[in-house]
């Protein structure tokens, strides 16, 4: 009886880098919106960029035009042309992306891009090769240009950037209202050092090792392929796409190597399994090569939808679209509710258009018994170095209280005094108040107080809930105590203030 093991395998997969760059210096844009009738010229047409010259000078050697936020119902319908000073003009795009919608998408048109085929839809922002799939010659309104139709951006090669680039936006097709649609602003930039990279490939190499009968196996084998959501089950469903079968595979002392290529669609964040079959003469049935292989690398990396285009992320479920964007400048964008666990280390400026919210978070502050001030008419009290408070005159009453200067929004949660209490005849009576805005003061969590037992170096509220708010009222401590004959046997010292933070920042 024949026996099959799957001794290693191993994915040897070449490396993809994407080449990143610093940001090009010649980017020139005009950030007017365009809207585009139902049929018929752009409202605005052309738009234009004013180009003074290049850093440094020089000639053409590459074009890349980027349009913002496209949205159109039937994106198929635009004509686009760019014209340079000089009077060359490359189409854009026409009579492609398909009769479906597009909405709020970025589209950079390069020399580098994807080619679109004929009828296939736009399927995200991204960058594009331009594309011409209407007449061989297009006719643009007054001013436009005639006799359009090379999509080349390399015609602008050679030439000189400076003066006035003109954008012709038509909308070929009459249809309703309901057609109209947009452009958020368009850039151009020039002898761009940026690396366009092309998306990688589904294919990837592996790498099995074959025994027979316990021994390295030496000789041609047909190998069949498969992937599954599963490293064992074999249960409908479980299998991603369809099998690929390899004929006579030849194999070197049990090693064999193989291309293989299950194309995007199986892909995704999801594990997928690599399940071997194998078949050598005279046997007519494939044998399974168990366990499955977990499929790592490059196949994820070219194909998850979490990245359907270069410059923008989508949640993991597919919504919503756009979490994360970058654009040509390299600013990022994140459109979507932003948490952090770790810490932030940021080492530029950071404009926030809504607000900033923190995880609750316990902290504490110190306030100093040198901050204790005293009540109009209370007794005499001296301090010692700013340590120590005590009273001066026996049998007196001293009531002291203290500001708390905490940050809006801050929770008070729990208030310890440190003090001593040596006296068996008097004790220190602590209390939170608030200050309302006709003056009249409130206590809450109701007060802390030492035990006519000497020894006390602490006394706490605790079980509080009170949220700081600056603008409407004022949090204060009061402390008082009777003073006794030996004066300090009796005395209070600094207060730790426990609170959380959950408001949001200015």
């Amino acid at each position: 009886m024949r026996s099959l093991n799957r001794s290693v395998r191993v994915f040897v997969l070449g490396s993809f880098a994407l080449a990143l760059a610093a940001r090009a210096q010649n980017v020139f844009s005009n950030n007017s919106p365009i809207v585009i009738p139902s049929v018929g010229s752009a409202v605005t047409y052309p738009s234009t960029i004013g180009v003074p010259g290049l850093t440094p000078n020089a000639n053409i050697t590459n074009v890349v035009v980027t349009l913002k936020g496209v949205t159109h119902p039937r994106v198929s319908d635009l004509d686009i042309v760019l014209v340079a000073p000089g009077g060359q003009f490359c189409m854009l795009i026409s009579d492609a992306g398909g009769d479906g919608p597009v909405e709020n998408l970025d589209l950079t048109f390069s020399r580098t891009g994807r080619l679109l085929s004929q009828g296939e839809p736009i399927p995200g922002s991204g960058t594009l090769a331009p594309v011409n799939f209407g007449n061989t010659l297009e006719n643009f309104p007054s001013p436009g240009p005639s006799f359009v139709g090379a999509p080349d951006l390399a015609l602008f090669d050679g030439g000189s950037a400076k003066l006035t680039w003109s954008l012709f936006i038509v909308d070929d097709s009459n249809g309703p209202a309901a057609t109209t649609g947009s452009i958020a602003g368009w850039s151009i930039r020039f002898n761009d050092p940026i690396q366009e990279s092309a998306q990688p490939g589904t294919e990837f190499s592996y790498q099995g090792f074959l025994k027979k009968d316990g021994s390295p196996f030496t000789g041609a084998a047909d190998l069949r392929f498969s992937l599954w959501n599963d490293a064992s089950s074999t249960l409908p469903g479980t299998q991603y796409g369809g099998s690929i079968l390899r004929s006579g595979v030849p194999v070197s002392n049990g090693v064999f190597t193989v291309q293989l290529d299950f194309g995007s669609s199986v892909f995704s964040e999801k594990r997928r399994f690599l399940q071997v079959e194998s078949k050598v003469a005279p046997e007519t049935e494939f044998t399974a090569i168990l366990p499955r292989t977990p499929v790592t690398g490059v196949p994820f990396a070219g194909t998850t939808p979490l990245a359907r285009a270069a410059n923008q992320l989508d949640a993991p479920d597919g919504f919503p679209t756009k979490a994360v964007e970058v654009d040509n400048f390299g600013s990022v964008k994140v459109n979507s509710p932003l948490q952090v666990t770790g810490s932030i280390d940021v080492g530029f400026d950071v404009k926030v258009g809504g607000k900033i919210t923190l995880s609750p978070t316990t902290r504490s502050r110190i306030f100093p018994a040198c901050a204790w001030q005293p009540v109009v008419s209370t007794a005499a009290y001296t301090t010692n170095n700013g340590d120590w408070i005590t009273g001066s005159t026996a049998g007196s009453t001293l009531t002291l209280f203290m500001p708390l200067n905490l940050p809006d929004g801050a929770i008070i949660r729990e208030i310890t005094l440190f003090c001593e209490d040596s006296s068996s005849t008097g004790n220190v009576i602590l209390s939170l108040r608030k200050i309302q805005n006709n003056g009249e003061p409130q206590v809450f969590g109701g007060n802390a107080q030492t035990a006519n037992t000497p020894g006390n170096t602490s006394i706490s509220i605790t079980g509080l809930n009170e949220t700081v708010d600056a603008n409407t009222l004022a949090h204060t401590l009061n402390a008082t105590w009777p003073v006794p004959a030996i004066q300090n046997q009796i005395r209070i010292g600094n207060v730790r203030v426990k609170y959380d933070i959950t408001s949001p920042l200015p």
